[in-house]
């Protein structure tokens, strides 16, 4: 609030030191399925999965991703690491300390969780599109460009970036004219691995075509 003074309340003040952020799209029904049978695979608790499961109840919290620590003879040094993210693929501190305590109900006795905030990874996308003839391939494009932004912009933190479901992904709109092709996927040219503990996502200034 800039200038309290000017308000018709002045005792109106800002009381979180944290930015507004993590806001999300109401939640539709194939998330919500998936969601839902996540439930069924955390009910042991105490699982990598329950773990995952239990981290994105935390309101803000769109992934999760939990690996075990091994010691240097391989074997579990009684640590998981876990990576959190929202769906811009950021995550504040403030959601971190919000985690650790909802997951005293889904980590195992004894066994500590290390919670990473995710940041952002931003990979460039080279598209160079074919049409049949006689198209309107304008409105086109920004359909596929917009899918092809949707599609990576839903990958959980950790989550690699497989070229061949890109490729799944430009098959939407054969039928809408799009003549898809080994070529059509300029960049990347192969699968993408996030850094550990990133979420990969894209923008559409990074979304050019040929």
């Amino acid at each position: 609030i800039v200038a309290p003074g000017t308000l018709f309340d002045p005792s109106l003040q800002v009381t979180n030191d944290e930015p507004t952020a993590h806001g999300a799209d109401r939640e539709d029904d194939d998330t919500f399925k998936v969601r839902i049978w996540g439930f069924w695979l955390a009910a042991r608790r105490g699982t990598l999965s329950a773990i995952q499961f239990g981290a994105t109840l935390v309101e803000g919290v769109e992934s999760a991703s939990a690996s075990e620590a091994l010691g240097p003879d391989a074997r579990p040094a009684r640590i998981v690491s876990l990576a959190i993210a929202d769906g811009s693929g950021n995550a504040a501190r403030a959601i971190g300390a919000i985690g650790d305590a909802t997951l005293l109900e889904y980590r195992a006795g004894g066994i500590f969780v290390d919670i990473s905030t995710s940041m952002p990874q931003i990979v460039d996308v080279i598209l160079h599109l074919t049409f049949v003839a006689g198209i309107e391939t304008a409105t086109l494009t920004q359909t596929i460009v917009a899918a092809i932004i949707g599609y990576i912009n839903s990958l959980p933190v950790n989550a690699v970036l497989y070229l061949g479901q890109l490729r799944t992904v430009l098959t939407r709109y054969t039928s809408s004219g799009l003549i898809p092709s080994e070529g059509t996927i300029v960049e990347p040219a192969g699968d993408l691995v996030p850094l550990p503990g990133f979420t990969l996502r894209t923008r559409l200034e990074n979304v050019t075509l040929q």
